[in-house]
């Protein structure tokens, strides 16, 4: 497991490195980095607000659509 972290490590490290001198050779490849590190970072925020789901209250309607109201039992009704 430490072999396949080094690994991942010195493969992050390499590509930083030749974006680096890309970057040195060719000034416009930071403008190509730059774009697609806001694509990266906004596609993110987007998943973040929906991790919890979309959680909402039941109306009546959905209730007896569902079959939970009018039960015989006195007791809670979880779900079915």
């Amino acid at each position: 497991m430490k072999l396949i972290r080094l690994i991942l490590i010195a493969s992050v490290a390499l590509t930083a490195y030749a974006m680096a001198m890309l970057c040195m050779v060719e000034p416009w490849f930071i403008v190509i980095f730059a774009v697609a590190a806001i694509a990266v970072a906004s596609k993110r925020s987007y998943t973040r607000l929906n991790a919890f789901g979309t959680a909402a209250w039941a109306s009546a309607e959905e209730l007896d659509r569902a079959g939970m109201l009018g039960a015989k039992s006195n007791g809670l009704i979880l779900g079915r």
